[in-house]
């Protein structure tokens, strides 16, 4: 299989880049996180109005003994809001309540390589030049725990050239950017019962916080959806700076449809 630049430092043709996506939201929808006796917790309910600078929320019963009544929290005493779609009203989503998709790329020239994209960090692969063809794409940890596939792709080319660092650029998941240098969209459809790309511990996580994943927001896709269609942007940031002893070179894709 294909290995890293770490596993390879003399390695002198590689493929690499940054693979952004967004943190999204895995505990229960309505929801919100406060500071609670030092921790954080979060507490379901509904919300009932927002302002500008506060909301009213009526928390779910604790007990046949305790309901409480609706109450108006600021923004400012607020970790984090949670509509009934899993999207972020205020705040932002503590780490340990949040999970980011990770990405597959399976390319083939005279070999198949599955190059892996850990969510929001940086990529380097050791690879043979030549020009490879983007058959799949996979992602794994969006919706409840779903992993998916690409359907149909249209004619992708991967131009990787010998004694080059070639970068692909930070590649978006679903985020739109106006200074791409390329992008394409595809079908995808659900995987999940028949594959173990699940990444480890993301069960372990919803199990010890006693929910379970209801889905992470984004324009393209619904929690429960079992086909839909992403979106790639790759952008080329200016201060790269490649672990590769090669020079760098920009590798957009060659997209045809």
């Amino acid at each position: 299989g294909v290995r890293t630049l770490g596993e390879e430092p003399d390695c002198t043709t590689s493929i690499e880049g940054y693979d952004r996506c967004f943190n999204g939201w895995i505990g229960p929808c309505q929801a919100m996180v406060l500071m609670y006796h030092g921790n954080l917790a979060i507490f379901r309910g509904e919300i009932l109005s927002v302002d500008q600078e506060s909301v009213v929320f009526d928390r779910s019963s604790e007990s046949v003994f305790f309901n409480p009544k609706p109450k108006r929290y600021r923004f400012d005493e607020i970790e984090t809001l949670i509509d009934d779609k899993g999207n972020v009203i205020a705040g932002t989503i503590p780490k340990r309540f949040s999970v980011a998709p990770k990405m597959e790329f399976v390319i083939r020239a005279e070999e198949k390589f599955e190059l892996e994209f850990e969510p929001n960090e940086h990529f380097s692969y050791c690879i043979p030049p030549g020009k490879y063809k983007l058959e799949m794409i996979r992602c794994a940890g969006y919706g409840k725990y779903r992993v998916d596939e690409s359907g149909e792709l249209p004619n992708i080319i991967v131009d990787v050239k010998p004694d080059s660092a070639n970068y692909l650029g930070s590649i978006y998941l679903d985020i739109m950017r106006t200074d791409a240098v390329c992008s394409f969209s595809y079908e995808w459809e659900d995987v999940t019962e028949r594959t173990a790309m699940v990444p480890a511990g993301y069960g372990a996580l919803g199990a010890a916080l006693g929910f379970v994943i209801t889905g992470l927001a984004s324009y393209a896709n619904l929690p429960d959806s079992l086909e839909g269609r992403h979106i790639l942007f790759f952008c080329q940031d200016e201060d790269y700076v490649s672990p590769c002893k090669s020079p760098l070179r920009n590798c957009v894709l060659q997209i045809g449809y």
